[in-house]
């Protein structure tokens, strides 16, 4: 993809809609008047790609450095998350927790407390951290 295909990609992502809501760049419309139990689901939907979504960056991230064939383009698909250079590498190294021993109990940015420590640290200190 060329450059300024992830741009105009960016500019063709369609708006989510959920019954009466619609999820869009800038936050979430709603017509109408919807039922609670609605309203509820489109909560959960929302919990569950806020929560995923720092494991798919990571992935993501860490997925594009093993490509010895990316390593000039990398860096302009990292510029393209809108994140700065810190925030990249924060979240890369927190995706180098092996996915057996991430918890979805736990927020992603506490898995950056343990990223650092040895696989059985990192297991007790989240183990922990989701019975609090």
């Amino acid at each position: 993809m060329a450059n300024g295909a992830i741009a105009r990609l960016e500019d063709t992502v369609k708006p989510i809609v959920l019954g009466h809501y619609t999820l869009h760049a800038k936050g979430v419309t709603v017509r109408g008047r919807p039922e609670f139990a609605e309203h509820e689901q489109v909560g959960r939907f929302i919990q569950a790609f806020y929560k995923r979504s720092g494991w798919w960056l990571s992935d993501w991230l860490r997925y594009g450095d093993k490509r010895e064939d990316w390593t000039p383009k990398i860096d302009q698909a990292v510029e393209h998350t809108g994140l700065s250079e810190k925030t990249c590498k924060n979240v890369r190294a927190i995706g180098a927790i092996e996915e057996s021993r991430r918890r979805d109990d736990v927020e992603f940015s506490l898995h950056g407390e343990v990223a650092a420590m040895s696989p059985e640290e990192q297991t007790e200190w989240l183990e922990r951290t989701a019975s609090q």
